[in-house]
């Protein structure tokens, strides 16, 4: 027999509540185990279809079906994080001392960031203004975190980022997991498009695109860091008393953790991208992500943890919506649901 931490009661609600004219998928995490609660992918399909040999119409049109059932977005398909992104440069920034949540960048945000010969916008064009570290989570503001990795540097950034494993498998017990796709150093840029970047880092790197895909797996096992000690085991889907072997750890100081929360917190909170999707009775924080996508309608993230108030977090959601355009109104929502469902349970 296999006991599995998967819970049957989240995945049927997941599949009651993800858009059925919609791609994407949605993964859940337990902070104090690190066992994989939900790991839906949609659309899905019959798995009773092969048991004793699929026909060969089935096959046929699982195959050429144009919505990919047989692709499993949550730990297969690939995805730009966009802003999702941003908490992995405040997470560095914040080890290394190269700024604090209550600190400015150089340049304020008038909605654009000039670097080379080229102009790099944020999001909102009319700018945010001058902003800390707490608010540029909270508002998302691209021109802030342009800067911030500029100052982390691109060496360290992508040391860093190979080292927590944005380029490998997370290491479930699954068979069919997709690395990331992640610059392992600058020399990447030099092999891949011909030139060597100077020692900042790309602003399109910072905002998480460009040569940067993750699967919704990855991303919610770096928020499974902020939401336990720092530290990130493997998920798994067996349960057992034995501990996880492998994993990485952010290195953070408790007192960093707490202000990396206290800025995902703020993100769900008046004034955040994501506040419409505050919970009632449960301490929710996270971040919204809507990645470009041309000519296409842009993706839709939402990364968020919850658990109850002045308490440990009970559950690390993740969630991508293909072409949902919007992580605050299209994402942000789903890990809502799909929290409050499991606490109030």
């Amino acid at each position: 027999d296999l006991t599995l931490g998967l819970d049957l009661e989240l995945h049927l609600l997941a599949d009651s509540i993800f858009p059925d004219t919609m791609k994407g998928g949605v993964v859940a995490l337990d902070p104090t185990t690190g066992e994989v609660l939900l790991l839906y992918s949609y659309p899905t399909f019959d798995p009773n279809l092969f048991v004793g040999g699929i026909s060969s119409p089935d096959w046929a049109a699982l195959r050429d079906d144009p919505m990919q059932p047989l692709l499993n977005r949550a730990l297969s398909a690939l995805y730009p994080p966009g802003s999702t992104w941003k908490p992995v440069l405040a997470s560095l920034a914040l080890r290394d001392g190269l700024a604090g949540i209550d600190d400015f960048m150089p340049s304020s945000c008038q909605g654009s960031l000039r670097y080379g010969n080229r102009s790099f916008h944020c999001w909102k064009h009319s700018g945010h203004g001058a902003l800390d570290m707490s608010g540029a989570i909270k508002e998302s503001c691209n021109v802030y975190f342009y800067q911030l990795g500029l100052r982390i540097g691109l060496r360290r950034l992508t040391e860093e980022g190979t080292r927590i494993g944005f380029n490998q498998p997370c290491g479930i017990d699954l068979p069919a997991e997709t690395p990331g796709r992640f610059p392992e150093g600058p020399e990447f840029f030099e092999r891949v498009f011909g030139y060597r970047p100077t020692e900042g880092v790309p602003p399109i790197l910072a905002s998480g695109q460009g040569p940067n895909d993750q699967t919704p797996l990855k991303m919610a096992q770096f928020y499974l860091a902020i939401a336990r000690d720092g530290s990130a085991p493997p998920p798994r889907l067996l349960k057992t008393d034995e501990p996880p072997e492998g994993g990485w750890t952010l290195d953070l100081s408790q007192e960093a953790l707490r202000v990396m929360r206290q800025g995902l917190r703020a993100v769900v909170q008046p004034g955040g991208t994501a506040h419409l999707s505050s919970l009632e009775h449960w301490d929710l924080l996270g971040k919204t992500g809507t990645v470009q996508n041309p000519p296409n309608p842009d993706h839709a993230w939402f990364v968020g943890i919850a658990g109850p108030w002045n308490g440990d977090p009970e559950i690390v959601v993740a969630v991508i919506v293909e072409f949902g355009e919007s992580g605050s109104g299209m994402a942000a929502p789903l890990v809502a649901k799909t929290a409050d469902f499991y606490l109030r349970r």
